[in-house]
């Protein structure tokens, strides 16, 4: 029932609609012996897409080896190591997933998603 005041008529706010969110719970496994770290204090060791469906991270298999960058989509059961992205840490996806950034030999880098160099 709204309400006349002057000539404007006031209708009761309608209340907002209910938002539903969905929720998804995974697990990746890693290759047996990899490990994966935070690399001193520059962020993470693994990023998410925004869309969810895709996972980064840097991992190494033996101490005293270099951090390499694998990519990990969450439709496939296994990660593929980025080829060429050896020594990376604190990954990142572009916002249009197009891309990867992560740091290495203290510099930014970035790996079409796709695959390439």
């Amino acid at each position: 029932m709204g309400i006349t005041a002057g000539g404007l008529a006031l209708q009761p706010r309608a209340s907002a609609p209910e938002r539903r969110t969905n929720v998804t719970s995974f697990v990746v496994p890693f290759a047996e012996g990899e490990t994966t770290e935070r690399v001193g204090s520059w962020g993470p060791a693994l990023a998410l897409s925004r869309s969810g469906t895709k996972l980064a991270y840097v991992a190494h298999r033996e101490p005293g080896t270099p951090n390499t960058l694998y990519l990990k989509r969450i439709d496939e059961f296994e990660a593929q190591p980025v080829s060429g992205a050896e020594g990376a840490w604190s990954p990142f996806f572009s916002p249009d997933e197009a891309w990867i950034g992560y740091f290495a030999e203290n510099r930014l880098m970035k790996v079409p998603v796709a695959g390439g160099t």
